[in-house]
């Protein structure tokens, strides 16, 4: 891979790979596996575009010669920007299929976040919806670089697919994928994932989960996350169908379910709260009867939310936890709709198969149980470190292990019960928050003396955003001018929901903000010290 710029040594201090996966594991396995099984069984669903298994691998395959033939090498980064769709679904094994690395972008980021990622990445070529035509384009004016529309792509590879040399054959531990999270200094960091990483982890999944062959699983959370990418594999391997609609909409949700038969889908707790809202406002009530899974994650979920769920969709639920460095799953509470009452409801379940997680004191060794320590994880689904980041992914993998800056205690039958983030996350409906990010956002408005930004319960959300800031003496900066300065420069759902104004921030000992006196009025009548 070209210009990856890990520490010397980076590799390994990785997990060692594990059997099943050291041969064939590229992501196209999974994809050719469910074509030879399963012939011509519907594996796509998009509007009115139905493709069977050898239509959607040729549809993948379209889509690595016309990376190709757009120039692109092995090792090259593919932007990918738009709303989940087939063509994306498709640039999941395609793009890696040609050796490049998929690096879906966020397209809930300001603008300005969008360029500083793909100045990060550098990639040869960006691909876009329609939709996502016009910022595309604002993107290679700012960074110079080539983009397309999926429709020219296909256009430009012509009509005779190149013949491919084993030497084009992706290997197991070729970059497959870089998914981009917030940083704690402000600047995202690209997690690295291979096509073993990858392929591990949909493998972990099918033991966690159970994908089956006549599974139909929703693509309704954003594609350009792992929350929703997580299952594009191993309901592929399991030759299952996919159904895609472009964004989370309840009565789309709905409608899917009813339509196509859904069976399984990824939630999280801000979207499962405005399905069925949706679903007690309706007069009609769908047929949800195929239903048999929710998998939710992304940030914890209230208990009252989860009973009411369950009673109104009448499935099993699943809580995951995981984060993009693992690929990204870490572990699963399955069956919850059995331990309603049950203090181990309150976990985040126990590591999944393949997957080894502990919880230690700072200097690595373990904590007993019922002791509050950081959650660490090894195994073959990790990232191999941060794109052109060797210092933080030195920091962040050590001796082998992803120190996951989650702090947690474990009971004796090994569930995971989380307590808050050593990293300062907020997790907003469903999305990563660094709070570095939005203090630095703050900071830049000239009335600003200084700012601190921590999580605060929220009802719908979860958490929410919300600042303590300190204005330069007279000023008569309002809560408005703030929101529209801070809108300006980082996504709206980083922006701080809400505010308090000090005349000194509270310190600790050494002098650093004590958010703890912060959070501690806000958090006073929680169970936990995260949602």
């Amino acid at each position: 891979m070209k210009d990856v710029l890990l520490p010397a040594g980076a590799r390994e201090g990785a997990a060692p790979p594990v059997a099943d996966v050291a041969v064939g594991a590229d992501l196209t396995w999974p994809l050719r596996r469910a074509a030879h099984l399963y012939g011509e069984r519907v594996s796509v669903v998009d509007g009115t575009t139905r493709l069977s298994y050898p239509e959607f691998v040729a549809w993948c395959d379209r889509l690595a010669d016309a990376v190709r033939w757009c120039g692109a090498q092995p090792g090259d980064r593919i932007g990918v920007l738009g709303a989940n769709s087939a063509e994306y679904l498709a640039a999941y094994f395609g793009v890696p299929a040609a050796r490049c690395v998929f690096v879906p972008l966020n397209a809930r980021l300001a603008d300005a976040e969008l360029a500083q990622v793909v100045a990060d990445c550098e990639p040869a070529l960006l691909i876009a919806d329609a939709g996502h035509a016009a910022r595309a384009a604002q993107l290679a004016t700012a960074t110079g670089i080539r983009w397309v529309t999926m429709e020219q792509l296909i256009g430009e590879c012509g009509d005779s697919p190149r013949e491919r040399s084993s030497a084009e054959e992706p290997a197991p531990d070729d970059p497959a994928a870089i998914f981009y999270t917030g940083g704690t200094t402000g600047r995202a960091k690209g997690a690295v994932l291979t096509h073993r990483s990858l392929t591990a982890n949909a493998l972990h999944m099918s033991v966690g989960l159970g994908y089956r062959d006549d599974d139909v699983y929703l693509h309704c959370a954003p594609m350009f996350h792992l929350g929703d990418g997580m299952s594009v594999h191993p309901v592929t391997w399991a030759g299952g169908r996919h159904v895609v609609i472009p964004r989370f909409d309840p009565g789309a949700v709905l409608s899917a379910i009813e339509t196509e038969r859904v069976t399984c889908t990824f939630l999280v707790p801000t979207m499962l709260t405005l399905l069925i809202d949706h679903l007690d406002r309706l007069e009609r009530q769908p047929d949800l009867s195929s239903l048999r899974l929710v998998v939710h994650g992304g940030a914890p979920i209230a208990p009252s939310l989860l009973e009411r769920a369950i009673a109104r969709l009448g499935c099993s639920f699943t809580q995951s936890y995981g984060m993009t460095e693992a690929g990204p799953i870490l572990s699963f509470l399955p069956h919850e709709e059995q331990l309603l009452g049950r203090p181990e409801l309150r976990s985040a379940g126990r590591p999944v198969v393949g997957v080894e997680v502990r919880v230690v004191r700072p200097d690595g060794t373990e904590c007993g149980p019922g002791e509050v320590g950081e959650i660490v994880g090894r195994g073959p689904n990790f990232a191999l470190g941060y794109w052109r980041q060797p210092e933080v992914t030195r920091e962040k993998f050590r001796d082998g292990w992803y120190w996951s800056g989650d702090m947690a205690h474990r009971d004796a039958a090994g569930h995971l019960y989380i307590v808050g983030r050593a990293g300062d996350v907020i997790i907003s409906g469903g999305e990563n928050v660094y709070a570095a990010e939005v203090e630095a956002a703050l900071a830049a408005h000239e009335d600003v003396l200084e700012a601190a930004v921590i999580a605060v319960p929220s009802a719908q959300w979860g958490e929410q955003v919300h600042a303590a800031v300190v204005l330069r003496r007279g000023a008569a900066t309002a809560v408005a001018d703030l929101d529209r300065h801070c809108r300006g420069l980082i996504a709206g759902y980083k922006s701080p929901r809400s505010y308090e104004f000090h005349e000194v921030l509270p310190r600790t000992g050494p002098g650093k903000i004590d958010k703890l006196v912060l959070r501690r009025p806000h958090w006073a009548e929680q169970e936990r010290g995260v949602s």
